[in-house]
């Protein structure tokens, strides 16, 4: 028996399958089966998507997005989301199907799965192509070659490092887009170009390269990324910060590496001090070593 089916009369449960990026026809037969079955009750977490869109003509189904609408915050969305599929699974198995793969971005399938497990409910993950492999193949890199790292446009880390292949997904509004932008305009080089990516997946799949100041933002949605492959050698994070400082800052524009000797010379001395005080389990002696390298490693970066 294909081990993706799901037998009659099975036992409360919650299956989790993935979407995929794009159309219906583009998933396993055996996933397809499973979300057509008229006997196991489908949960969507979002109807904006095209193999939801698909399935929502082929069969009944519940989708989440009144949810978006009626709550707040992503936090109280993901938690309101959880509590429906659980509800429903009280009394048979459902499916509960997300686009891309559930173990990407779902931000309610872990809750969904640490309640289903306290509950004494089955719990079960459906993989499928995530948004990732349909970006990385519109723009051609191969990750394992060159390297990748994958950030949330919601939530940019501060330093902001952009030394690898970059994907910021999560740009699904016009703001959102503008704020990442202006973050990543900070830490690289002007004039870098990036690559915005919509609908990665599907057969209408868009890629439209530009310079970073040239990006249009109206293009961000559900399924935008922003793609950044960067320049070698191009300045990024602290480094990038301290250069714009001296070209702000009239004190540093003055300064010379002989002009920095005594500060470094000073600042190495009070770290040997507070070296020579540090007795290992001694939180107190550690703080004053930490606070020590933090002043020589910032002589270093005017350097």
């Amino acid at each position: 028996m294909d081990d993706r089916s799901i037998p009659a009369g099975s036992a409360p449960a919650v299956v989790v399958v993935g979407l995929g990026p794009g159309d219906l026809d583009s998933l396993a037969d055996s996933s397809v089966r499973m979300l057509v079955d008229p006997g196991v009750p489908v949960i969507l977490r979002t109807i904006e998507h095209p193999a939801a869109r698909q399935l929502a003509d082929r069969r009944p189904i519940t989708a989440c997005d009144d949810i978006y609408e009626q709550q707040t915050s992503f936090s109280d969305v993901y938690a309101a989301i959880a509590t429906r599929v659980l509800a429903a699974a009280s009394s048979g198995t459902v499916i509960y199907a997300v686009p891309g793969s559930p173990r990407v971005g779902e931000f309610a399938v872990p809750m969904i799965e640490t309640e289903a497990k306290r509950l004494g409910l089955g719990f079960r993950v459906v993989t499928a192509e995530s948004f990732i492999e349909a970006v990385t193949a519109a723009v051609g890199v191969d990750p394992l070659r060159d390297g990748l790292q994958i950030l949330n446009g919601h939530e940019l880390p501060d330093p902001l490092v952009l030394d690898k292949p970059t994907i910021v997904s999560q740009i699904d509004l016009p703001l959102v887009f503008a704020d990442v932008i202006d973050r990543i305009g900070r830490v690289v080089p002007e004039g870098t170009s990036v690559s915005v990516v919509v609908g990665a997946g599907s057969a209408d799949a868009t890629v439209v390269t530009a310079s970073l100041s040239a990006v249009d933002v109206s293009l961000a949605g559900l399924r935008t990324s922003l793609f950044l492959f960067p320049e070698p050698g191009g300045l990024i994070g602290v480094v990038k910060t301290m250069r714009r400082l001296r070209g702000e800052c009239p004190w540093d524009r003055k300064q010379t590496h002989a002009s920095l000797v005594k500060n470094l010379v000073e600042e190495t001395f009070e770290l040997v001090e507070a070296l020579a005080g540090f007795t290992a389990g001694d939180w107190v002696s550690q703080a004053a070593v930490e606070d020590e390298l933090g002043d020589v490693l910032l002589q270093i970066l005017f350097h």
